[in-house]
């Protein structure tokens, strides 16, 4: 009887490894996970050539900006972001005085205008908007205009940091950063909650900072010299 429960287990696992990896569940993997194990998914769970016709387009400039070739990223995570759920105390009220706004220099708006992701801190001294540097961590926002609503979409501890976000269409947008010493994140986010999280990791030697200083000095945003 062992044996036979054995057996049924190896041939499981086996026919389970013949699997693509897009059609099975794999726990999350990120770069702060190192085991033996993480390593081998993270080798066999390539972004899909799917994900990368519709990421790389948006977001090339990044990519340029840092050499980096999308195919080599793998996939971390494909889940919910129901993160405003689980710390409710991180909720804020909807004040149409103060983010019923459009100021593209502070936020970064969908195609309608309507819905806008903050996640800066950025001041508005005389005419100018001058970016006021980092924080131990990073909320991110998303804001609805329509609907009235302001609800937490990430938190990011002083290991990761947002360098920039874009929109591919009302729903949908994506997040790209760096996970610090060595590598770079691609988060998208949709309707009902929906994540997948990319990441590459570089090296010490190779990994390089500084596409969000192009960022918002694109937008109009003053960056003060050190």
């Amino acid at each position: 009887m062992n044996r036979l429960f054995s057996l049924l287990i190896v041939l499981t696992l086996s026919a389970a490894l013949k699997t693509p990896a897009s059609a099975r569940y794999y726990p999350a993997v990120d770069p702060f996970i190192t085991t033996e194990n993480a390593q081998r998914l993270k080798a066999m769970r390539k972004i899909s050539p799917a994900a990368m016709h519709s990421i790389e387009p948006v977001i090339r400039d990044w990519l340029q900006f840092y050499h980096l070739d999308i195919s080599k990223f793998y996939l971390g995570k494909k889940g919910s972001w129901l993160f405003y759920q689980d710390y409710p105390s991180y909720a804020r009220d909807f004040d149409a005085k103060n983010d019923d706004v459009y100021i593209p220099q502070k936020f970064d708006y969908s195609p309608s205008k309507q819905k806008y992701l903050d996640y800066k801190l950025i001041d508005k001294l005389g005419n100018q908007y001058v970016f006021a540097g980092h924080e131990d961590s990073e909320e991110l926002y998303l804001v609805d205009r329509k609907q009235k609503t302001k609800k937490i979409i990430q938190w990011f501890g002083s290991a990761q940091m947002t360098e920039a976000t874009f929109w591919l269409d009302e729903e949908h947008f994506i997040i790209v950063g760096l996970v610090f010493p060595n590598s770079y994140f691609i988060y998208t986010l949709g309707p009902e909650d929906q994540l997948v999280s990319y990441y590459y990791e570089s090296t010490p030697e190779q990994f390089k900072t500084g596409y969000e200083t192009r960022f918002l000095q694109s937008k109009g945003v003053i960056i003060p010299k050190e």
